[in-house]
């Protein structure tokens, strides 16, 4: 009898054990496809961002010292092998971005520029799909961390090695 209660013991505590694992995979591959939507989000942003930086230059080429930022934080994103790198390369990005549409907010060629306003409008919208995301991608993060609070989570966690995740931090533009 009391082999039947051990091995019945046995078998719950593999059962626990895997559904806990199978939570980690899960919230594993969740973020993972949320980051690679984030990723192509940035991919689009970085294409209007070429394109303005060809627009902004054509119409107002004085700008080139802010342009050569843009063009930095643009290589900066390309070379990112993290989302943590990747977060730090847009949060630059809407840095300088801010500081070049004050600069150049009543310059008249482009407020008359159909391609400037348009390219503003596009990443305006690709801003929102990235910041949404993102905070998607950060709630998922904070709800995995706080269950690695828990000892029968932080247990499991420890036998196989899972760390806590990292936030994106992305702010609201």
């Amino acid at each position: 009898m009391f082999i039947y209660i051990a091995v019945a013991l046995v078998a719950a505590l593999c059962v626990f054990i895997t559904g806990v694992y199978g939570y980690f995979t899960y919230i594993k591959y969740r973020q993972r496809r949320l980051w690679d939507s984030i990723y192509a989000h940035l991919k689009i942003k970085y294409g209007l961002l070429t394109d303005l930086l060809v627009v902004v230059k054509d119409v107002y080429p004085r700008e080139s010292e802010m342009l050569g930022v843009l063009a930095g934080c643009l290589n900066a994103f390309i070379l990112s092998k993290t989302p943590a790198d990747a977060a730090a390369a847009y949060a630059k990005t809407h840095a300088a971005l801010t500081v070049l549409d004050d600069t150049l907010k009543n310059h008249i060629l482009l407020l008359d520029n159909d391609a400037y306003q348009t390219i503003k409008d596009e990443m305006i919208k690709t801003d929102e799909k990235i910041n949404f995301t993102a905070r998607f991608y950060d709630d998922s993060a904070m709800k995995f961390n706080a269950r690695l609070r828990f000892l029968p989570f932080k247990a499991v966690a420890g036998i196989f090695n899972i760390g806590a995740k990292s936030r994106l931090n992305f702010f609201n533009p």
